[in-house]
């Protein structure tokens, strides 16, 4: 046994050599040379191996957690230099090249509100060197308008048009509404539809965010058809009137490269129905008939989560499984998303939804896909260019494929929209 504890000594005796050997080249000179010499040549990958290694190694300063945070924003990894120039700034609270990393760290890694919520330490000279403003009453003005077309010749377009406002009172808050109205001739139903639409955020913490949203909803379809089985003048004419709220309240979680937003909504719409009909020998001598006349209300329930991962500085991917419930009924749905966002002022993205909807609820946005056809399928691509500091433009088409009364259809949806930011 005794060459058996020369071997187990021997190796502990040349591990700790390694070890001592290790710490004696890895101390807080060299590594303050290395990094410095990196950081001037942008030598990023080669700042980021020797300035992982210091911190396992215990060392750390605020020259260290600077460099590391700046290579992190130079390669666009905007997780990794939110950390390290947090960590920055406990070093030296009133740096402002930190300060200002840090809050563009957080906006280009798809955070503005803890962007702005992280600002508030800094001081009005932070704002106002940086040319920002803090609290804006009205913050951008957006106009967006489109046309929904479909293969069948009886669908005629559906006309779409919005107006909305951004508002920004405080660091912590962040308020949107908008006005919105569309029209269509489907088959022998005349659509149309007035809705205001609110959405309210409160970043309650660093990465806790709260928000209220709702569509409060005008609208009715007012069909007229021959009823030959009663006379050769007859007719049925049917009004359907909706007036409601359509509302819902969620949670944003971000952390790294992490977005998750578990939300609930719910839906109060009473539908009024009146059918009458009217029969007689011609012009003139024409009698009507209320056959219905009721009001009732769909319960509608749906919760789901919003799944935002940022696998790439330039790539986002995303899912958002949904359960939906009306009256007995549950329905499992889900989406999916892809964005690309290259260096530069252009941004584009694709998302894909599936399963047989007739109503629904999205949290931002109009009640736009929502109608007395069965939705099954939906894709939509968009693209938007920052053409200014004052000026953003967007484009969007969708593609659903849906039915009606078991006749299969599509609709093709070009959408744009501008924003004016002030």
């Amino acid at each position: 046994m005794k060459w058996f504890k020369k071997i187990i000594f021997l190796l502990f005796f040349l591990g700790s050599g390694v070890a001592l050997q290790a710490q004696k080249e890895l101390n807080y000179g060299l590594v303050e040379q290395k990094t410095l010499q990196y950081y001037l040549l942008q030598q990023w990958d080669s700042l980021n191996r020797i300035g992982n290694r210091a911190l396992r190694a215990g060392i750390d300063s605020y020259a260290l957690r600077y460099r590391l945070g700046e290579a992190a924003f130079k390669q666009r990894k905007y997780w990794k230099s939110i950390r390290h120039f947090e960590k920055a700034l406990t070093f030296n609270t009133h740096d402002p090249y930190s300060q200002e990393f840090l809050f563009y760290s957080y906006l280009y890694n798809g955070r503005p509100a803890d962007a702005w919520l992280c600002s508030k330490p800094f001081g009005r000279l932070f704002y106002q060197y940086h040319q920002l403003n803090p609290r804006q009453l009205l913050e951008y003005i957006n106009l967006e308008g489109g046309l929904k077309n479909s293969n069948i010749v009886e669908i005629k377009p559906l006309g779409y048009g919005s107006v909305g406002m951004s508002h920004r009172p405080g660091l912590r808050w962040r308020y949107y509404h908008s006005i919105s109205y569309l029209q269509q001739r489907f088959l022998a139903n005349q659509i149309e539809q007035y809705e205001y639409f609110g959405s309210l955020h409160l970043q309650a913490a660093k990465g806790i965010g709260i928000y209220l949203s709702g569509h409060y909803l005008n609208g009715g379809i007012d069909r007229t058809v021959p009823d030959m089985d009663t006379g050769p003048f007859a007719r049925l004419h049917t009004q359907i009137e909706q007036k409601g709220w359509v509302g819902a309240a969620g949670l944003e979680f971000s952390a790294g490269r992490w977005t998750i937003s578990p939300f609930l909504g719910g839906s109060h719409a009473p539908v009024h129905t009146r059918t009458t009909r009217t029969i007689g020998n011609g012009p003139g001598n024409m009698m009507s008939t209320v056959l219905i006349d009721s009001t009732g209300i769909l319960p509608t329930w749906q919760g789901g989560v919003d799944l935002l991962f940022r696998l790439h500085p330039a790539i986002r991917i995303g899912v958002q499984p949904n359960v939906l419930v009306q009256n007995d009924s549950i329905r499992y749905f889900f989406g999916a998303q892809l964005q690309w966002l290259p260096a530069g002022r252009w941004s584009f993205g694709v998302h894909y939804l599936h399963e047989p909807l007739t109503d629904y609820f999205e949290a931002g946005g109009a009640v736009f896909d929502n109608g007395i056809s069965i939705m099954r399928q939906r894709l939509r691509g968009q693209a938007g260019w920052q053409v200014s500091k004052h000026l953003y433009l967007y484009g969007m088409y969708q593609w659903e494929n849906r039915e009606f009364e078991g006749r299969p259809f599509f609709y093709h949806t070009f959408i744009t929209g501008i924003n004016f930011i002030l």
